[in-house]
């Protein structure tokens, strides 16, 4: 033992000496107890100075570094007057990421999507599908689909609803349209052409959310935040809860019919397949809430029963164009056991395939055109899509369509746009960000309005088109009856 002692005094005392040299002090410092020849008296209780100051040291190194790390140096080094100023201003705008660089060539994220598509074309495309592994975790009872089939809103009298697509950059133009959609009403025009949109019941949002490939970061960042600025997520909700059991309905309700909040569902794109569809799984189906939309969906594909005899399909396609055999196999089933002979079905899809099939002279999405054409029989009214963006940096216009299922069970349908989307944001006075009843409820949802007035999308939001299909199959006021988003 002794040996081993003046191996380590030798080593940590050097030059003064070694342990037989300075005993006392060599075994105070490393031992916490003094030397003695001899048989030495009972070690007391009484914790060592040394210890006692490498505690403290160390406690205050930690305390320092936390303070550091979660103010970002703000309280341990005094900032200038101007730091102050802008720092305080960085605080009062909404924290957005900047647009993705799609044509720069030194773009770490470009290179990693093109990495993960060549992953996901090479080991999933025809080997590995969720949607197959989907399937085999869908609940069957009684002959019902639970995870896949919705009714909270069939029994309504009439039903309002928006859709859009392809949010996935972000940002200005994300804000945009989530503050429309997020509003409790939308006035378009005066006098005598005024028109008052009420906000959807329900969202529909039909892909690509968080570019340029799928992950925690893109889609906390680029998807959920724009619309918890817009509306904000119940004040109970913690956002690293994972939801097990859907629907996760705010205290007091029982059944998601007595909820009377905006919902949202929503289908992937082909950016949300890069990663093998494992983001999109994680915050969308084991979610509950997109800012202050629920989100009931407990699959990436799903079936939605509305008023008045309409009905939804949102199907996912994922990288192959078309759909799997068990999504073929449980909407022709549905239109079979459940549409009724005069029902009508909009069908939701990410890519707009009957376009493209034009554009190249192809046919794709073989098993959907057997669905829509052997099951459905003439009850598909409308087809809507997004992926082709209608939208372009240096000339803006951003499209949302709102839809309304009237009394008498007409489908009216309104395209909005954005012209120019805000480049500076101001914090909104009349938002109340502490507000104790549902965000929903409340008459300024957003966080953010635009630092020039004139330029909000609530104040230069205009009517694009209209039209209506009615309830027997005709198309009034317009000859397109297919949808496309932004």
């Amino acid at each position: 033992m002794n040996e081993l002692k003046d191996h380590v005094c030798s080593s940590w005392f050097a030059p003064v000496g070694s342990a037989t040299d300075y005993p006392f002090l060599s075994k105070w410092v490393i031992y916490g107890e003094l030397a003695c020849n001899g048989p030495c008296p009972a070690s007391s209780n009484e914790i060592s100075p040394i210890y006692s100051l490498w505690a403290t040291f160390i406690g205050l190194y930690m305390a320092n570094y936390v303070i550091e790390r979660s103010t970002g140096w703000a309280l341990t080094h005094p900032l200038s007057v101007e730091e102050y100023e802008k720092l305080k201003k960085k605080q009062m705008k909404p924290d957005f990421l900047d647009m993705v660089p799609w044509y720069s060539g030194t773009s770490a994220d470009l290179f990693k999507t093109v990495f993960d598509l060549l992953v996901s074309v090479t080991l999933f495309v025809g080997r590995f599908d969720m949607r197959t592994m989907q399937a085999a975790m869908t609940r069957v009872r009684d002959g019902e689909h639970p995870d896949l089939l919705y009714d909270q809103l069939c029994e309504k009298d009439e039903l309002w609803f928006d859709f859009m697509a392809d949010t996935g950059d972000g940002g200005n133009s994300s804000y945009a349209v989530a503050k429309l959609l997020a509003q409790p009403s939308i006035h378009i025009g005066g006098n005598d052409s005024a028109c008052v949109l009420p906000r959807g019941d329900l969202l529909l949002i039909g892909g690509d959310l968080a570019y340029p490939n799928p992950s925690a970061y893109t889609y906390e960042r680029r998807f959920f935040r724009p619309f918890e600025y817009a509306m904000q997520p119940p004040r109970w909700y913690k956002k690293e809860h994972v939801a097990v059991n859907k629907p996760e309905l705010p205290f007091g309700i029982s059944d998601l019919k007595q909820y009377d909040g905006p919902q949202c569902f929503i289908i992937p794109g082909n950016h949300d397949w890069f990663d093998g569809l494992h983001t999109f799984m994680r915050y969308i189906c084991h979610k509950s809430w997109l800012g202050g939309w629920l989100m009931p969906q407990r699959k990436s594909y799903f079936a939605l029963k509305l008023p008045k005899g309409w009905w939804i399909f949102g199907l996912d396609l994922a990288l192959h164009g078309d759909i799997d055999v068990y999504q073929f196999k449980f909407f022709s089933e549905l239109a079979v056991n459940k549409i009724g002979e005069n029902d009508s079905v909009i069908i939701m899809t990410h890519e707009p395939g009957w376009l493209l099939d034009w554009y190249w002279d192809s046919t794709t999405g073989k098993n959907i055109g057997h669905l829509i054409r052997d099951y459905l029989k003439g009850r598909c009214k409308i087809r809507m899509a997004g992926d082709l963006h209608h939208y372009m940096r240096h000339s803006f216009s951003s499209l949302d369509n709102r839809f309304h299922i009237n009394r008498d069970g007409d489908l009216d349908v309104f395209t909005l746009a954005v012209d120019k989307v805000p480049k500076e944001w101001k914090l909104d006075p009349k938002w109340d960000g502490d507000a104790q009843h549902p965000s929903h409820t409340v008459k300024v949802p957003s966080k953010w309005k635009a630092a020039i007035s004139q330029q909000d999308p609530a104040n230069t939001v205009r009517l694009v088109d209209k039209f209506t299909v009615c309830r027997t199959g005709s198309t009034t006021e317009s000859a397109n009856s297919t949808i496309d988003s932004q």
